[in-house]
């Protein structure tokens, strides 16, 4: 039941066993068993990629940005039949020779496979970022997600070439006899595809939003004046709510329009933003800006001084404040009401020395005063923030169920 094996031209091994496969001696069914089942699973793991691309698009991102991967298929599709019509055209050549025994010519079929793939892969990725978008209009992309469609497809189209030439590659070993080398490959990207989706849309989003509500406590831990500091300080939200990063303090408040699941999506969104606001917090501390540090631990004093009741009620009321801002931006139909709406509730909050619990990710931070309490008091007005953000949200919804049962 052994395989006779040929090493290949040049004597190239890998290790100790060869990377050529004769399959024309030994058990015919033992040997396409051992052929066949990489490919199964490589057929599996290919299609990680876009279960992965979905999930986290439409866990962590939206529907919108679900169903723009989604509108993108037709077209990523035809990419990818080219690319395994490629597999499958050198794959039949490379065997043929490979199995006629005629190694020059296999050679050189598959320099010229990897040759043309590179011409085809660089004509298709400028044919595509120069006919994206009037393909996607042709197949009627919905006006809502098209932007996020167009840019998940340029994104496809700038790695054409290496999915062209996995593809090849994938042919030329399969046709040498060994289906082994492609899965392992494909198994190692399609991990690294689903780390990499996590890292840059869910943690690298969090981790920003944490530091855009760090560089506004920067800003007004600079300022002499407490209400210039405040209305500084305003910058935090502004990039939050433009981009559309996750902060905790904003998402809680939506708690109750999703899922049970959601909590563990909170909970991912919390470190995100206490990783981001700590990173900006220790890296102050090595510029020359570092004198703030002194500031805010007489600020961080202040606060755990302060007991755990004070501070929750405090944080209570921070939160109210956030929902007003964050809920008026994204509904007011007037634009000058969506940034007034942020600028009164931040600079409020701010004021009256409510507790954010993002901001105070920072403060602990930058003044180095992290301890077993310091956690507690977080912790603390990480509840209070949770609580005040979902009193509106569910007066709003007690006021919705009465008005309907009243009709």
């Amino acid at each position: 039941m052994a395989r006779n094996r040929r090493p290949c031209a040049g004597g190239k091994k890998r290790g100790s066993v060869a990377l050529i496969t004769d399959m024309s001696q030994g058990r015919p069914a033992a040997i396409l068993w051992r052929f066949t089942i990489p490919m199964l699973l490589s057929a599996v793991f290919q299609q990680l990629y876009n279960v992965a691309d979905s999930v986290v698009a439409g866990r962590f991102v939206g529907e919108d940005a679900l169903a723009a991967v989604g509108a993108s298929f037709p077209i990523t599709m035809i990419f990818m039949a080219v690319a395994l019509g490629s597999n499958t055209g050198c794959s039949v050549i490379i065997s043929q020779l490979f199995g006629a025994k005629e190694t020059a010519r296999m050679k050189t079929a598959v320099s010229t496979s990897v040759i043309a793939i590179l011409a085809l892969s660089a004509l298709l990725t400028a044919g595509g970022f120069l006919f994206c978008e009037p393909l996607m209009r042709l197949l009627g992309t919905p006006e809502n997600v098209f932007a996020d469609s167009q840019l998940y497809l340029n994104v496809y189209i700038g790695g054409l070439t290496f999915l062209f030439l996995y593809n090849i590659c994938t042919g030329v070993f399969t046709a040498l006899g060994d289906s082994r080398t492609p899965l392992y490959f494909l198994i190692a990207s399609s991990l690294a595809n689903i780390v990499m989706d996590v890292v840059f849309v869910v943690f690298l989003d969090l981790k920003v939003a944490g530091a855009a509500i760090a560089i506004g406590g920067v800003a007004f831990l600079s300022c002499e004046s407490k209400v210039a500091g405040a209305f500084f300080f305003c910058v935090g939200l502004f990039t939050v709510c433009t981009f559309g990063l996750n902060l905790f303090t904003g998402k809680v408040c939506y708690l109750f329009d999703h899922s049970p699941s959601y909590l563990g999506f909170l909970l991912l969104v919390w470190v995100g933003n206490l990783i981001g606001a700590a990173l900006v917090g220790y890296g102050v501390r090595t510029t020359r800006i570092a004198s703030i540090a002194d500031k805010a631990a007489e600020l961080c004093q202040t606060k755990l001084n302060d007991n755990l009741w004070s501070i929750f009620l405090l944080a209570v009321f921070c939160n109210v404040l956030i929902f007003l801002a964050v809920d008026g931006f994204q509904n007011n139909p007037h634009e000058l009401g969506k940034y007034l709406g942020l600028v009164f509730g931040v600079t409020v909050f701010i004021l009256c020395g409510f507790e954010h619990c993002v901001a105070n990710m920072f403060y602990f931070s930058v003044a180095n005063v992290w301890s077993g309490k310091t956690l507690l008091y977080l912790v603390v007005m990480t509840l209070g923030n949770s609580c005040g953000g979902l009193i509106l949200p569910l007066c709003r919804k007690w006021r919705g169920r009465t008005e309907k049962a009243v009709v």
